[in-house]
């Protein structure tokens, strides 16, 4: 049997987020309730596809106790398939009251169906554990196959309620289709719930967010990484976000001649910035670790001054507006503008 792609799908990335969730829960600030939820929601989803084979499994069995069948199985047999074969057919085709008796391909293999009527036929069949099993219409045939088995093999063949070969069955068709997209979705909003959890800063979109996630992670598993690694990793990051910030002003004020909101998102940026590379100093660094710092500062300043060169541009049809702040024209990049900037995000520093 193949493999069952969208198992796999569920599986992998279901568990992953189950993971992560249990991971965050452990490195973040927020509530903890919260990523025990998303954990909960990755288990689930990698158990879908399970839970819906088994179900039409289930249903599957149901149908089938109501119809008029037979089903009978032994102990474990010690004994070959080739030789369980060609000693049960022997047995079966001496005797006058059954038609032909063939060999049949399985999904565990070769098997026997016994042909007594015109229409219907018997299945003798030998489980991957060595059971052998006869299935097929209630009649005096079957019965009558059953009693030729047991007398060939010294075991009694009890009657089970249902078929021992059935299989979970996967979805398959459109089903499967709906099926991945319903997940895909799902998997896409547990996502976002986690690094928003993660990181509930406004400022951030959940993309961005996904990435400072990501940087922790990749502290947290590779061996060859620390904190200030992190640090300086993501620090980098938020300057080329801080950077998007400016255009971001430009299009506001273009679109609608004098709202700037961005410049509240660049703030809060740029003190998540000034906090991961303070922290980064404070710790014991080596020469190209203090040149990687001195080289992100710089790269601080310039997405700053990008920003005030947005803030100062002018709408179409409108007067130069006026700001606050850390980003007011009367600001400069010195050591007071910077530690106005200081309300770094709870978890950016980690």
């Amino acid at each position: 049997m193949g493999t069952n792609k969208l198992r796999v799908y569920a599986v992998v990335l279901g568990g992953v987020l189950a993971v992560v969730s249990l991971w965050a829960a452990g490195t973040y600030d927020g509530p903890l309730n919260s990523f025990l939820l998303a954990a909960g929601v990755g288990v689930a989803i990698a158990a879908t596809p399970y839970v819906t084979a088994y179900a039409k499994l289930l249903r599957e069995r149901r149908r089938h106790a109501t119809l008029d069948q037979a089903m009978f199985i032994s102990p474990q047999l010690e004994i070959d398939r080739d030789t369980f074969l060609e000693r049960t057919a022997t047995a079966l085709r001496s005797r006058e009251q059954f038609g032909a008796v063939k060999r049949q391909e399985f999904p565990e293999g070769r098997g026997l169906i016994v042909n007594h009527t015109a229409f219907h036929g018997t299945f003798v069949r030998l489980s991957e554990q060595g059971e052998a099993i006869v299935t097929g219409i209630k009649a005096d045939a079957a019965s009558a196959i059953v009693d030729e088995l047991e007398q060939l093999w010294s075991h009694t063949f009890s009657p089970c309620g249902s078929n021992p070969f059935a299989q979970p069955i996967p979805v398959r068709g459109l089903p499967r289709g709906l099926l991945t997209i319903g997940l895909t979705v799902v998997i896409i909003l547990d996502a976002a719930f986690l690094v928003g959890l993660a990181y509930p800063a406004a400022a951030y979109n959940p993309g961005e967010k996904a990435t400072l996630v990501g940087y922790d992670i990749w502290a947290d598993a590779d061996p060859g990484a620390d904190e200030v690694d992190a640090q300086l990793a993501k620090a980098g990051f938020l300057i080329s976000v801080l950077n998007e910030e400016a255009t971001e002003i430009r299009w506001q004020a273009g679109i609608n001649n004098s709202s700037r909101s961005s410049v509240n998102d660049a703030a809060t940026i740029s003190a998540d910035i000034t906090g991961l590379l303070d922290a980064a100093s404070n710790s014991e660094l080596d020469s190209s670790e203090r040149a990687r710092l001195e080289s992100l500062r710089t790269a601080h300043e310039n997405a700053r001054d990008n920003v005030r060169e947005a803030m100062v541009e002018p709408a179409p049809n409108a007067t130069e507006p006026k700001f606050d702040g850390p980003f007011s024209t009367n600001s400069t990049a010195t050591d007071g503008s910077r530690s106005s900037l200081n309300k770094i995000s709870p978890q950016i520093a980690r």
